[in-house]
């Protein structure tokens, strides 16, 4: 996701990391549209990855 310029405050919480210290106890923001807009970026990528958008991925012959 730091491809993405996803925050990683926000991929900690896609992946349900907690919080330490203070900011466990006292932010008690839930992050919802945070983590939608991750998990938007990444459908995305993961879309261009499968449909063979992305130069840096080879594509293999398929075998019978």
């Amino acid at each position: 996701m730091s491809e993405g310029r996803i925050p990683s405050d926000w991929a900690e919480q896609v992946i349900n990391h907690k919080a330490a210290g203070t900011r466990a106890v006292y932010d008690l923001h839930t992050f919802d549209q945070e983590k939608r807009q991750a998990l938007d970026w990444w459908a995305a990528r993961l879309d261009a990855i499968l449909k063979h958008e992305d130069a840096r991925v080879l594509v293999f012959a398929q075998r019978a």
